[in-house]
C-alpha cells in the first residue's frame, strides 16, 4: 500500500515544452481569406475547369487549341452556350453540322438578336 500512495503521489516530470515561434503559429492558423478572396478563388478554378475541358473538346476535334484561332474558338463558344443555356450536347451537334460561326449567327437570326 505504500508503494502505491508513492506512485499516486510522487510529482509527475513534464517533459520541456517547446516554446511556439510566430512561423509555428502561422503555420497552424493561416490568414483567413475574405468571402471575395474565397468567390474569386472558385470562379479561377471554375473558369481554368472550362478552358482545360474546353481544349480536350478540340483535341477531340482535331483542332489544337494552341492554334491562334483559339482563342476567337473559345469566345465564340462560350457566346453559343450562353445562348443554348450551357447545353453543351446541343452545342456540339451544331458545331458538327453547321460550324460554330453558322450555328450562331442562325440562332441570332431566329431569335432576332441583332
Amino acid at each position: 500500500m505504500v508503494v502505491a500512495l508513492y506512485f499516486w503521489l510522487r510529482p509527475k516530470s513534464k517533459p520541456d515544452k517547446k516554446v511556439p515561434t510566430l512561423e509555428d503559429i502561422q503555420k497552424k492558423y493561416p490568414k483567413r481569406k475574405s468571402q471575395e478572396q474565397i468567390r474569386a478563388e472558385k470562379l479561377k478554378q471554375r473558369q481554368d475547369a472550362y478552358d482545360r475541358d474546353l481544349a480536350n473538346r478540340m483535341r477531340a476535334k482535331g483542332m489544337s487549341p494552341s492554334t491562334s484561332n483559339a482563342k476567337a474558338y473559345n469566345a465564340q463558344y462560350r457566346k453559343l452556350l450562353r445562348m443554348l443555356n450551357g447545353d453543351r450536347a446541343t452545342a456540339d451537334r451544331l458545331i458538327s453540322a453547321y460550324g460554330i460561326d453558322r450555328a450562331i449567327s442562325d440562332l441570332e437570326r431566329d431569335r432576332r438578336i441583332n
